[in-house]
């Protein structure tokens, strides 16, 4: 059997509390085989959940305002500024809540760095929001 599901939409109502969806490990794996490669700088997931992104992605650094795993931290990645990354250029790696994906984005890249770079999953749906 595929671990692939038929599709990944879930209906309005199905819809989990706070947007909060587990990435499945066939997609992070997929997703890291063409970003970690592009990816020369220190990596942070903002939205890490359970941590099963940022900790294939080797993260140093793993945010959620609500933490499910011990190495995540409970922060508030949308109010964090560049010198929470000792100013540092990073490459950040999400995947948002869909309801404030442009929030996500804007933070990402202000955060990122001229030279860093922002990776995030998001339905096809959020791309004419952002």
């Amino acid at each position: 059997m595929s671990e692939h599901p038929r599709r990944l939409i879930v209906p309005a109502e199905q819809r989990s509390e706070n947007d909060v969806y587990l990435t499945p490990a066939w997609l992070i794996r997929m997703w890291m085989a063409y970003h970690r490669p592009l990816m020369p700088h220190r990596v942070v997931d903002p939205c890490a959940g359970d941590g099963r992104i940022g900790r294939s992605f080797g993260a140093f650094c793993m945010l959620d305002l609500q933490p499910r795993a011990d190495d995540v931290v409970e922060q508030d990645f949308l109010v964090l500024a560049r010198e929470n990354f000792g100013g540092q250029d990073v490459s950040l790696v999400m995947n948002p809540p869909f309801t404030l994906a442009r929030e996500f984005l804007d933070k990402g890249l202000e955060l990122a760095g001229s030279d860093g770079d922002v990776a995030m999953l998001i339905r096809t749906g959020c791309m004419q929001q952002v």
